[in-house]
């Protein structure tokens, strides 16, 4: 049988967590400015929904995208998708995460 949709790369807030401690991988919260002011997580940057289509990245560099609960990354992964990049939504977005935010 053909798949006609392309399954979304997806990965959880434990795994993205692992790879923020190793390295600096590209992660991009898509919540709105206060959203993002109010607490996120350290060494993520924030680049408005509505602004997404702004975002230039090299070439082949994977972009790991979050929001609140899921909804706006994956909104985020078809933009980003389509201008061809390499896209990897966080499951359940910030809500799944309990640890200490950067405010």
């Amino acid at each position: 049988m053909f798949h006609i949709f392309k399954q979304r790369k997806t990965i959880t807030m434990p795994v993205l967590l692992q790879k923020l401690k190793r390295g600096r991988p590209v992660v991009v919260d898509v919540r709105e400015r206060s959203e993002y002011e109010a607490g996120h997580l350290k060494g993520v940057r924030n680049v408005p929904l509505k602004e997404l289509n702004q975002l230039s990245l090299a070439n082949g560099t994977p972009v790991y995208v979050l929001c609140q609960s899921g909804k706006r990354s994956k909104q985020a992964y078809k933009i980003l998708e389509k201008k061809g990049m390499t896209v990897i939504d966080v499951e359940g977005g910030m809500n799944t995460y309990k640890g200490r935010v950067v405010k």
